[in-house]
């Protein structure tokens, strides 16, 4: 037989005493050890009961509630605070504070005036903290008692070696409830001033305790944090917090994501809500979108990142060690959809991981492997060394891809682009040519997709002149897409098994391209920031995901050339984090099966297309 869960009330108001006493004692399983009257005596009571449970106020006399819990972080004990707060602004900034400083959880104050109603309230809300505690195995079991109440959950996973995501993530969405922002406090100020990407976070709380929050964690995070607006877009190095009492959603358009916050019911009791937001951002970022699942009590979030897995993205769940609660991120696990299993303190350096492109260690081995002294040296080596040069360019590009990268750009290909082509050029004096340029090509399987998702548009594909000329700045990565040979980690990263049954040959080697692709495939070093010189004219350009690391200026005179070199009609393709409409009206954005392209402005569909 377990014994009770021992709790002490702390208050200054005898009727609160009375009432949470109460309360607590009609909740199976519990034993109120004690009562205090201010913080000081809390202490005492505390350090001599040593219960497992505190119901404590924040505003009483001789010792306020914060000061309590800065006193057991200075005797080094372990005991489980719900805090009892006012529902007011103030009482919401002491909330927060005491909730980053560790307490448990926390409840609101009743409003009403009614005592019954009163009762009903914090019955409501007190028991499902008090067994959240019980579960969380804050009880230990009596000397005559069977295993501890925990060892009847599944086992944890152990936490798992961090890696990075197949794709460089464009947004991170985390969900997180019962000791959310005691985590958030451990882990978003770790992340780096230059984070590549905006995070958007549901954390469970009433109204004006999430903008209180938000302002908490943003003077101790590098990143700038506020609550979340209607309307309010999304940029690289900001987080946003769901305000309490809303609904918040991601919606992805040309011009670029912003924050919708709606009056939708609560899903699972929670408003705002987890699963409301990953569904939005697996809707908007597919492939790119990143979910951390951590402490909190229930479900919410699995139905999300459930559709967050389906398009290609990456769930991270924190681990039960280091969880107040294991309960979201446990669904995650029983539901497999965990990419990984992190403590608290890993998250941060996966997360971290991808805004650190590696690029200083990378040349830190190419230094000490030259034998410069400095970095100043190196520089001078490398401008008159070819194949130092080319060493730099391979360790500092990313040559991150992956076969039908994205899949939305290929099934706008698939059923709008390349019909609509085909049928402007029937009457052209070269029906059956198409010229493709994958500027940013990597190691050649995004030009060889293009050329299977035409082949699955056209019934007799072999008939077709399509040239597909792929690019890049690495001549390691050049040389692997002129090869076509992929080991069996590279074939698997998402190539459907009937493309490499029809296009791919087994060898020791590895699987390389059949022919009925290679010879459609052109590839060769080039730099984007160089004159485009016998290029030639396309009907459709590729170039993604490498502009973000270009200047303004280097940016805006790459998509002025590649509008050049686009045949009228033609259409380029960006990565889905790229937006070309700072650019003034030079190119006119079209969305076809969620992924957004462009035209340049002025042209009038695919009625015609220049030779």
């Amino acid at each position: 037989m377990y014994r009770p869960l021992r709790c002490l009330v702390v208050d200054d108001s005898a009727l609160y005493r009375k009432v949470v006493r109460d309360v607590l004692a009609a909740i199976p399983g519990v034993e109120v050890v004690g009562i205090a009257t201010d913080g000081a005596r809390a202490v005492e009571q505390i350090e001599a009961l040593r219960p497992d449970l505190v119901t404590l106020d924040l505003e009483m006399p001789r010792l306020d509630g914060i000061g309590v819990l800065k006193e057991l972080q200075r005797k080094q004990i372990d005991v489980a605070a719900i805090m009892v707060s006012a529902f007011t602004a103030s009482g919401a900034k002491t909330t927060t504070e005491a909730l980053s400083l560790g307490a448990f959880d926390f409840i609101l104050k009743p409003t009403t005036n009614s005592l019954d109603e009163s009762i009903l309230q914090l019955r409501h809300d007190l028991a499902p903290k008090v067994n959240a505690a019980r579960l969380r195995g804050l009880a230990a079991p009596s000397a005559r008692t069977a295993p501890a109440l925990r060892t009847a959950i599944p086992a944890r996973p152990a936490a798992s070696k961090p890696r990075l995501p197949n794709l460089r993530p464009e947004i991170v969405a985390i969900g997180v409830s019962t000791g959310g922002p005691q985590a958030l406090t451990q882990l978003l100020p770790k992340l780096p001033a230059n984070f590549p990407t905006p995070i958007v976070v549901v954390q469970h709380m009433p109204p004006m305790f999430t903008k209180s929050l938000a302002d908490d964690l943003d003077k101790r995070c590098q990143l700038r944090v506020s609550e979340g607006t209607q309307g309010q877009p999304l940029r690289r190095g900001e987080i946003i917090i769901a305000p309490g009492g809303r609904m918040m959603r991601v919606v992805k358009q040309p011009a670029g994501a912003t924050i919708q916050l709606t009056d939708d019911p609560p899903e699972r009791n929670c408003k705002p809500s987890a699963d409301f937001l990953f569904r939005s951002v697996a809707s908007g970022y597919g492939a790119r979108a990143l979910a951390v699942v951590l402490t909190g009590m229930g479900d919410d979030g699995t139905l999300g990142a459930k559709q967050i897995k389906s398009a290609g993205g990456m769930v991270l769940a924190q681990d039960e060690a280091s969880c107040v609660v294991y309960g979201m991120p446990k669904s995650i696990v029983e539901n497999n959809l965990a990419d990984e299993v992190l403590p608290l303190n890993q998250i941060a350096d996966h997360l971290g991981a991808i805004a650190d492109y590696l690029i200083e260690g990378r040349l830190a081995k190419l230094v000490k492997q030259a034998g410069c002294a400095s970095y100043v040296d190196f520089a001078r080596k490398v401008r008159v060394d070819a194949r130092l040069k080319n060493d730099v360019v391979d360790a500092i590009t990313t040559n991150e891809t992956l076969w039908f990268r994205d899949n939305t750009p290929f099934d706008a290909l698939r059923y709008k682009i390349f019909p609509e082509l085909i049928d402007a050029k029937a009457g052209s004096l070269f029906p059956k040519k198409f010229r493709v340029w994958s500027a940013a090509c990597s190691t050649g399987q995004e030009a060889y997709s293009i050329a299977m998702a035409f082949a699955d548009v056209v019934p007799d594909f072999e008939s077709w002149d399509l040239q597909i000329y792929g690019t890049d700045i690495s001549p390691a990565a050049v040389a692997q897409a002129q090869r076509g040979v992929y080991n069996e980690l590279e074939v698997n990263r998402g190539l459907d098994q009937k493309y490499r049954g029809a296009y791919f040959v087994k060898s020791a080697g590895g699987w390389g391209v059949n022919d009925v692709l290679k010879r459609r495939c052109r590839f060769e070093v080039r730099n984007l920031l160089k004159p485009f010189t016998n290029v030639g004219t396309f009907d459709l350009i590729f170039c993604r995901n490498v502009a973000i690391y270009f200047t303004p200026t280097d940016r805006k005179s790459l998509f002025q050339r590649l509008g050049q070199t686009l045949n009228r009609g033609g259409w380029l393709f960006t990565g889905s984090g790229e937006s070309l409409m700072d650019l003034g009206p030079n190119w006119a954005p079209k969305q076809h099966c969620r992924a957004v392209c462009y035209q340049p402005n002025g042209c009038n569909g695919v009625a015609t297309l220049k030779r």
